[in-house]
């Protein structure tokens, strides 16, 4: 046990049977109870425990002897009365538990209500809210209330939006994101692709999986996909937009070589519209 151990005293101790045996067994039991361990466990012997309760040996064992059998009288029925049983290497009291968790209950209620002060009082000392402002006529200064807004909430999700954030590892794309991706690519299974977009930045280590626009990086993602053509090679696939920026092309070449031919009849200039030589 330690020297510096603790050990709470009730003051229900003076009304117990205990109290009512000769003071050589009272100073046993205390004695007893000042040097357990937090199981309840006292590890002396016999003459070493009545040496600490400054007793006689005999005097100790007539004490252990008291503790030992029933009390009828006992406020704690458990155990027909008995307070301690014989362990190897000492005694145990049985109701040690019992006064243990009063003794924990009491102290939990004696914290709660100094932290409870202590929030009261960082409470009443808290700034108040007037200031001091410059009279603009007199140019003296006044008092004046103000509400001094609470910006911090705002302030951190601002700062955690522009600092961006993983992909949740729940993500699906949304009902929008989904029908745009469809639009732009219908060559793609979408699906799919949403896998093995959510795959692939949950799996990102470091400040590379993190994203400030995740709707952004999924349009990007679809508009840079691949799909597999002949022999497990990757070919890039044409986006929506520049597959009709291509389609457009073509339709005013071949409306360059229709105008050609209808009114540049000679051949050598049809030749050259059509990407053959003079």
């Amino acid at each position: 046990m330690s020297a510096y151990s603790f050990t709470k005293l009730f003051s229900s101790i003076t009304k117990s049977t205990v109290w009512c045996e000769p003071h050589t067994t009272v100073r046993v039991w205390i004695a007893m109870l000042a040097d357990c361990d937090p199981d309840g466990c006292v590890h002396a012997s016999v003459p070493g425990l009545a040496n600490l309760a400054r007793v006689t040996v005999a005097e100790c064992e007539a004490a252990l002897a008291t503790f030992l059998g029933p009390d009828p009288y006992s406020r704690t029925p458990d155990h027909e009365g008995r307070r301690i049983e014989v362990i190897p290497g000492g005694w145990r009291l049985l109701n040690h538990k019992l006064y243990r968790d009063r003794r924990d209950e009491g102290a939990r209620r004696v914290q709660n209500r100094e932290a409870a002060q202590r929030y009261r009082d960082r409470g009443r000392q808290q700034p108040s809210a007037e200031m001091l402002t410059p009279d603009d006529e007199g140019g003296s200064s006044a008092h004046s209330r103000c509400q001094i807004p609470d910006t911090d909430k705002k302030q951190k999700q601002e700062h955690r939006r522009a600092r961006g954030s993983r992909l949740p590892q729940e993500w699906q794309p949304g009902d929008a994101d989904f029908e745009w991706a469809l639009n732009e690519r219908p060559d793609l299974d979408i699906r799919k692709e949403g896998e093995r977009f959510r795959d692939y930045w949950i799996a990102k280590a470091g400040k590379d999986g993190i994203k400030a626009d995740w709707p952004a990086t999924w349009r990007n993602w679809i508009r840079n996909a691949n799909i597999q053509v002949g022999h497990g090679r990757k070919c890039r696939s044409e986006s929506r937009s520049a597959r009709i920026e291509r389609e457009n092309g073509e339709l005013d070449r071949r409306e360059a070589q229709s105008h050609a031919q209808r009114f540049l009849a000679p051949a050598g200039v049809t030749a050259y519209l059509e990407g053959g030589s003079a």
